[in-house]
């Protein structure tokens, strides 16, 4: 375990200190930031800014170069620290990065140096391989595109007129009067004189009896109540006091009622229904039966021929000779220019980033390993 810290230890100091500031690139967005590695945590790696901010970052999302870095300093940082954690507790709070143990990675560093120098009997050489990015021009093959005008004889078709003489038959419509009878049945009127009864309705007047209501006035006397005023006019002497020259006095005269009743007849006017007999006139009709001779129109079938002319169409063939011009498709060759597009492959020298390992032989002062496989020489 000691002997894999050494060799951690040797590698990070070949590519710098983890806790100094170095530039991270982000192959998603092709960006570059400067930051300081703090921790690893699952596939996040942790960075703190100049400014002091922390900032995460998918691993995944890392160059190449930038992952083995991060994956490197945090295995050796944790093999140092747990090396160091029971040597150089940390009893203060220290807002710098700490590594898997709790101790800052650059104390942590710092302390396993220091502890490894403390007990080296020997210098120790060790050949690591670093990672180092390099512009080559390699060669590639690729596909282009050139126009070349060529020929081609192709079959076309072409029409030569032909002119013959056709014998070809029509059909002439003639029209031809003919004559057909027809016999049909006509009706024609025959009169005649027969007999007819018939029966008629004869008007007699006849005296009947009836009786019919009639409404007389007739006189009623009766009796009523009046009242009747027998008064007379009286002389009645005023008298009135002014106080200006006495009393004064006159007379004047005035009506004195004097009522009384009496009774009074009147005749008045009462209708009164009477039945009276009469006598009145009917007009009575009564059925007889009489004869008359009358004349009767009657329809008598009777076949008529008649003779109906009609005109007919009949159809005349006939043949006639007309010229006819044809046209014979005929084939011959044609040669025509077309231009196409031809593939050839042209290699080119292009500039390709590519990750080497570069192998480094560095110096160290550590403790015995054992003649570990790693290690360049035997340690004494």
């Amino acid at each position: 375990m000691r002997s894999f810290g050494c060799c951690a230890l040797l590698l990070m100091v070949s590519i710098g200190s983890p806790a100094s500031a170095r530039l991270w690139t982000d192959n998603s967005l092709g960006q570059q930031m400067e930051a300081e590695f703090v921790s690893l945590e699952g596939s996040v790696a942790n960075f703190r800014l100049p400014d002091g901010e922390l900032r995460r970052c998918d691993l995944a999302r890392l160059s190449p170069l930038d992952q083995a870095v991060v994956a490197l300093v945090s295995v050796a940082t944790r093999s140092i620290a747990a090396q160091e954690v029971s040597k150089t507790p940390v009893t203060t709070e220290d807002p710098t990065p700490r590594g898997a143990a709790g101790a800052p990675v650059a104390q942590t560093l710092t302390a396993a140096t220091a502890n490894a120098q403390a007990h080296a009997p020997g210098a120790c050489e060790c050949t690591v391989m670093v990672p180092e990015m390099v512009t080559e021009m390699r060669t590639v093959t690729v596909c282009q595109w050139r126009t070349e005008q060529r020929q081609a004889t192709c079959m076309a078709c072409r029409l030569v007129p032909e002119t013959r003489q056709v014998t070809y038959e029509y059909t002439v419509p003639t029209y031809e009067t003919r004559t057909q009878e027809f016999v049909y049945s006509v009706f024609k009127p025959v009169i005649s004189t027969q007999q007819v009864d018939y029966t008629v309705m004869v008007p007699h007047i006849e005296k009947r009896q009836g009786v019919r209501r009639e409404c007389h006035m007739v006189p009623v006397e009766m009796t009523c109540t009046v009242c009747e005023d027998h008064g007379s006019w009286q002389q009645v002497v005023r008298h009135s006091g002014c106080g200006c020259c006495g009393p004064c006095s006159w007379t004047c005269n005035v009506w004195v009622p004097k009522l009384e009743q009496r009774e009074v007849k009147y005749t008045v006017m009462r209708p009164q229904i009477r039945e009276v007999p009469y006598e009145f006139d009917v007009t009575v009709c009564t059925p007889e039966k009489r004869s008359e001779m009358v004349q009767v129109c009657n329809y008598a079938p009777e076949q008529v021929t008649r003779s109906v002319p009609y005109t007919v169409c009949v159809p005349v063939t006939k043949t006639d000779t007309r010229e006819v011009t044809c046209y014979r498709r005929v084939e011959e060759p044609r040669t025509y220019n077309y231009t196409v597009c031809v593939p050839y492959q042209v290699e080119k020298q292009v500039p390709v980033q590519v990750c080497r390992m570069v192998p480094k032989t560095v110096t160290l002062q550590a403790p015995a390993c054992g003649g570990a496989p790693w290690c360049g020489r035997r340690c004494w």
